[in-house]
């Protein structure tokens, strides 16, 4: 814009932040889908990465295009340590975070209900471990800090996942409450050694803060793709199809149990194929009526 343009908005909002009240559209063009996903992987690439693909298939009469493109995190595993599938099966999983597969056709509300409250108590189990297994991580690495320890670092680390995974951690309310996690190690270990670690909260909450904030742009992250593909959509995949455009609804939390797929297939009729056919046709039965003519001409 202008800078009369700019200065008019400053007057108009002269209490408020000016770039709160613009929205900006912004327009590139790309020579390729691979040359498109990359510049997308490169503007969120701590979040996740993008790859892509537009494949042509001639038919003659008529050319059909597949647009394929995949998200998938890059940071679920750095995130979250322990896997998904321990705690909820795939399908589960998969339902609880994108919606597919459908796993409440033909159930009540309340089956429904029953359902849902038993798939949230376990992804809840999950994230347990996993904040479980990070927090277990870090004290690994400070393990110098603990005073007169009752294993050694390695025999520590060995027993990661037997701590990770028993049922104090299960049923663990982590939400302001560090303590509990000092006596999970207090009574696993059977010992105090571990407790001073435990007594400064605000390091804690700033590791859990920092180890989690890719996570929180991530589910906070919810676009809604738009793809508009050369002639009409006759496979829109998992989209909804409003005149010529393809919408996908998209949030980061669905790149969690597995990598987020679009498919797209168009297709676009080559005009200059029925023109080239019908003359043809034309020139054909042009050419055997021409042919009959001078046979009966020749008999004659």
């Amino acid at each position: 814009m202008t800078q009369q343009q700019w200065d008019s908005l400053q007057n108009v909002f002269s209490d408020q932040n000016v770039p709160e009240k613009i929205l900006m559209h912004l327009k590139r063009h790309y020579q390729n889908v691979n040359e498109m996903s990359d510049s997308l992987t490169q503007a969120v690439r701590h979040l996740f990465k993008a790859t892509a693909s537009l494949n042509k298939h001639f038919k003659w009469f008529y050319t059909d295009y597949t647009y394929k493109e995949t998200l998938a995190s890059t940071e679920i595993k750095q995130i979250f340590p322990i896997p998904l599938d321990r705690f909820v099966s795939a399908d589960s999983a998969s339902y609880w975070f994108t919606g597919e597969p459908n796993l409440t056709a033909g159930l009540t509300g309340a089956e429904q209900k029953e359902m849902l409250d038993d798939i949230e108590a376990r992804i809840s189990q999950w994230f347990c471990a996993c904040t479980i297994s990070n927090i277990y991580a870090h004290v690994w690495q400070n393990y110098d800090e603990v005073k007169n320890p009752p294993v050694s670092k390695e025999q520590f680390w060995a027993l990661k996942d037997s701590v990770v995974m028993s049922p104090a951690v299960r049923d663990l309310n982590l939400f302001g409450n560090i303590s509990q996690v000092s006596n999970i190690f207090k009574d696993f270990y059977q010992s105090d050694a571990y407790t001073p670690l435990f007594s400064d909260s605000t390091r804690w909450e700033r590791l859990l803060e920092i180890k989690y904030e890719n996570y929180e742009n991530l589910v906070t992250m919810k676009p809604m793709l738009e793809y508009v593909m050369p002639g009409k959509v006759i496979d829109a995949g998992k989209g909804v199809v409003e005149g010529n455009v393809v919408r996908y609804k998209f949030s980061g939390e669905r790149l969690i149990p597995h990598p987020y797929d679009v498919t797209i297939t168009s297709r676009v009729t080559n005009v200059w194929a029925f023109i080239v056919t019908f003359l043809v046709i034309v020139l054909a039965v042009g050419s055997f009526f021409i042919r009959k003519y001078k046979d009966k001409n020749i008999k004659r």
